[in-house]
């Protein structure tokens, strides 16, 4: 099954350290950094349930979403489409895809799971020479 890139107008979930929030309300690139070992991000779909309700949709969100919230963190919703154009003002090509996990019996775990892809392209302000954040 090929994996379907979510639209611009659509949003996701995802745990961001308070710090990364700005002023105006965006979500820091930073915040989308991977580690070295990592091939892609993990965050939720909120619109995996069109069926519902807005709020039923944020509450389904949050609660498949499998991380824990860590102290300095909060679940912030991210527009794809402003987190992309953020992304790309740094240099990255980002990719959100649907791509629902499932735990070690093969049960699907989160159906609203999405991989955020990205490629190097120049590496921005605040970001090191891996692209994976400072060297």
């Amino acid at each position: 099954m090929t994996a379907k890139e979510l639209l611009p107008q659509h949003s996701v979930l995802r745990h961001i350290r308070w710090g990364l929030i700005e002023n105006d309300g965006d979500i820091n690139p930073r915040a989308f950094q991977r580690r070295a070992s990592e091939t892609a991000l993990s965050t939720t779909w909120v619109q995996y349930w069109s069926d519902r309700s807005r709020d039923a949709q944020i509450l389904l969100a949050a609660h498949n979403t499998s991380r824990r919230k860590r102290e300095g963190e909060l679940m912030a919703e991210v527009s794809v489409g402003r987190a992309k154009e953020n992304l790309e003002r740094i240099g990255f090509d980002a990719k959100f895809l649907h791509d629902p996990t499932f735990n070690e019996w093969g049960n699907l775990e989160n159906p609203a799971h999405v991989s955020v892809t990205r490629s190097a392209g120049r590496i921005g302000r605040g970001f090191g020479r891996s692209g994976h954040g400072p060297d």
